[in-house]
């Protein structure tokens, strides 16, 4: 199908899905009974050390679901010499892949976590002061941290998604490796921020003559200093969603030439 000669059609994109359910409903239907689960285990009534632990291993998994969650497109015979014979525009498939990776797959994964932690909030027989503070840096921090956050996830899932697209054998294998090369990226834009802050911050000490203040506060405090500076605007702040929204509109770039040229 030549791109050129079509137009985007939302009927399409919809067929485009039904070709691809049978393959994604098992995979939401694990999302969900895992999600279920995790939002069960933060909900046990158990020593504060218990429940902090449960809540960093959950966590820590779901956001491995919501990066892997294009890895099903791999998953399987290679079906994508079928799908150029289908009338669907390169622009309609990016749109169906997207809404599923950047919608279905986090509302499969999150939302019974984040109702989890809504009911947590209203059940203070089984609240602890450790666990609360986790989920207020989780959850009451909006603004540029959430932006970079989301930025940060979406680039990573993409990457996964390009990488299946592009790949021409070891699909999935390639995905993984998108998943950890963009995990790498965006974690070494957080320690380069990092590091920038308590520079600055142990710079000013210096020059106001007084004791560095970084020796005598705990990781705790450290990571309150962070997130405090990340809900003002900096120039930091600013230059690290706009390299994340800039690598982010490469890779959909890249996809969308990689589906196009594969229409043609």
């Amino acid at each position: 199908m030549n791109d050129s000669h079509s137009h985007f059609s939302p009927a399409r994109v919809v067929s485009f899905g039904a070709y691809w359910l049978p393959r994604v409903k098992p995979q939401l239907l694990i999302y969900a009974g895992a999600s279920l689960l995790c939002a069960l285990l933060c909900l046990i009534p158990a020593h504060e050390t218990v429940q902090v632990g449960l809540f960093v291993m959950v966590w820590t998994l779901l956001p491995i679901l919501f990066y892997c969650g294009p890895l099903i497109f791999a998953k399987g015979p290679d079906t994508r010499i079928f799908e150029r014979l289908l009338p669907v525009s390169a622009a309609e498939k990016l749109t169906f892949f997207y809404l599923y990776s950047l919608i279905a797959v986090p509302i499969a994964v999150f939302l019974l976590p984040w109702l989890g932690y809504l009911l947590y909030l209203k059940l203070p027989s089984i609240g602890t002061p450790g666990l609360t503070h986790m989920y207020e840096l989780k959850f009451h921090t909006f603004g540029w941290v959430t932006l970079i956050n989301l930025l940060g996830a979406a680039l990573t899932s993409a990457a996964c998604l390009y990488a299946v697209e592009t790949a021409r054998n070891s699909r999935i294998m390639w995905g993984i490796a998108a998943i950890v090369i963009s995990n790498f990226f965006v974690g070494l834009l957080g320690a380069i921020y990092g590091a920038a802050a308590v520079f600055k911050a142990g710079f000013i000490d210096g020059l106001e003559g007084r004791p560095s203040r970084a020796d005598a506060r705990t990781i705790t405090d450290l990571t309150s200093d962070l997130l405090n500076g990340m809900e003002t605007t900096t120039a930091w702040n600013i230059a690290i969603s706009s390299i994340l929204a800039a690598a982010l509109i490469v890779v959909v770039i890249l996809t969308y030439r990689t589906l196009k040229n594969r229409n043609l």
